[in-house]
């Protein structure tokens, strides 16, 4: 008795592991009877697209359940029972295969053949190159994969670990032993084979013979001349005494560039390069065009006014200082808006009154404009009273208080503010009530008892009374 006891004891604990062990694994025991591999759609397919093979009871775990293009592996995306999703594979050796589904002891075939697509090339750039270049095919139905010599180049099967593989694009250098002359690029897969509507064009080492003209402002366009340059512009490199400049196109036998924003003097050598050949320098150097002040958009304003340089030759850059007020040189990165033809710059603060030669620097070269720009600054001649509390009204006389150029409300620019007069401390901003060009009235602020300067400002022009104002409780 204790026995069968022992018996049944050990039966239920095999089943309870079995159990166990298996909940997560229901694919792999699936009746082999209750499979079916009813259908797949697309019947044809590029490689690596995705198709839905259609059954009953496939299970849910990809891993359970394997699918074979002839004898090729695909990967499963997903399994749900009725369906599954699966990539045609990269290494599928002919166009028209078998399927096979397998999961536990079910092995099922499709009652028809899949039929592979054709590889497309949409595209192939550059179609001028050197030997050794870089060529990027896109298309689609191409292998992601080595394993398969899948390129030719003219008569040149590649080697596949020569390229670098994915589905819709292949990258591939150019045999380093090919010889000037006009090449077909065609693509094999499976079998199928796809040529490449243009044809790559592969020539001989560069030549830089000159450029035209021998001399320009900058941000001029110039144009290069030479051969075998070809006709990617991002692949020319040309820059102007070290400083890289902009490629505009580029074929074969010219190029066109622009003169750069950051050239640093004023007669350079223009250099060019090709990846993987050697540099190029022009025979004779490249002269910059010293820069030229037209006009300025004002003439008369106060410290802080935005004034504009017209002209040509300017640096659309805020890399270096190009502008200069009197001895007075505005600093890198303060220009307001640069360009090439406009400057727009603000009147250095505090400028004394007086007129001031506006220049423009380039490169060493200067260009001065045709008039003067002169500096106004108020003046206060007195104000009244000279003593007094919060929201005391005063009255300040003086000359220039209104600014004529500032497009808003009349003095809209001008303030009043009362300083610390020992510590110039503690400023604070009064209320200004009026105004004319040579009075105004404002409101004065909450102080600390004491001895205040008084200041007036428009833009960014200041002056100060030389009486003080005695703030009181």
């Amino acid at each position: 008795m204790k026995k069968v006891q022992l018996l049944f004891v050990q039966a239920t604990v095999c089943l309870s592991l079995l159990v166990a062990c298996g909940g997560d694994n229901d694919d792999l025991s699936t009746n082999p009877d209750d499979v079916a591999f009813l259908d797949f759609s697309p019947e044809t397919a590029f490689i690596g697209d995705e198709i839905t093979i259609h059954g009953r009871n496939l299970g849910t775990n990809p891993h359970a359940l394997i699918v074979t293009f002839g004898d090729i592996i695909a990967n499963v995306v997903t399994v749900d029972g009725t369906f599954a999703r699966v990539i045609v594979p990269d290494d599928i050796e002919t166009a028209s295969v078998g399927l096979e589904l397998r999961i536990s002891l079910a092995s099922l075939k499709s009652g028809k053949a899949f039929t592979l697509k054709a590889p497309v090339i949409e595209s192939i750039s550059p179609t001028s190159v050197l030997p050794g270049q870089e060529v990027v095919i896109k298309g689609n139905g191409f292998r992601n994969s080595q394993r398969f010599e899948q390129v030719k180049f003219g008569n040149t099967m590649l080697k596949g670990e020569s390229v670098d593989p994915g589905n819709t694009e292949l990258h591939l250098y150019v045999p380093a032993d090919a010889t000037p002359g006009k090449y077909a690029v065609s693509v094999t897969v499976a079998g199928l084979t796809t040529t490449a509507t243009d044809l790559v064009e592969v020539t001989g080492p560069p030549v830089f013979s000159g450029f035209l003209p021998a001399t320009a402002f900058i941000g001029d366009e110039i144009t290069l001349t030479g051969e075998n340059l070809g006709t990617d512009p991002d692949r020319l490199a040309v820059s102007f005494g070290g400083v890289d400049a902009t490629v505009v196109s580029v074929d074969k036998t010219s190029a066109k560039v622009i003169v750069p924003d950051d050239i640093e003097a004023s007669s350079v050598q223009i250099r060019i390069s090709i990846p993987g050949e050697e540099l190029l320098s022009s025979a004779n150097n490249f002269i910059l065009k010293a820069p030229v002040v037209e006009s300025l958009s004002l003439i008369r304003g106060y410290s802080g006014q935005l004034v504009k340089l017209i002209g040509k030759g300017f640096r659309d850059s805020y890399r270096f200082e190009q502008v200069a007020f009197g001895s007075k040189v505005i600093e890198r990165g303060s220009v307001a808006r640069p360009g090439h033809n406009e400057l727009l710059v603000s009147v250095p603060d505090r400028l004394a009154a007086g007129k001031y030669p506006v220049s423009v620097t380039v490169a060493g070269m200067t260009a001065t404009a045709p008039e003067s720009f002169e500096v106004i600054v108020p003046s206060v001649t007195s104000f009244t009273p000279a003593s007094g509390s919060r929201y005391a009204t005063m009255t300040i006389t003086g000359t220039n208080f209104i600014d004529t150029n500032y497009t808003g409300n009349k003095g809209g620019n001008t303030s009043v503010s009362f300083a610390d007069f020992a510590t110039g401390l503690n400023s604070r901003s009064g209320l200004v009530t009026s105004i004319t060009d040579t009075q105004i009235t404002v409101l004065v602020p909450q102080l600390w008892p004491g001895t205040y300067k008084v200041t007036v400002g428009v833009q960014a022009s200041y002056v100060s009374a030389e009486a003080t104002f005695t703030y009181e409780e």
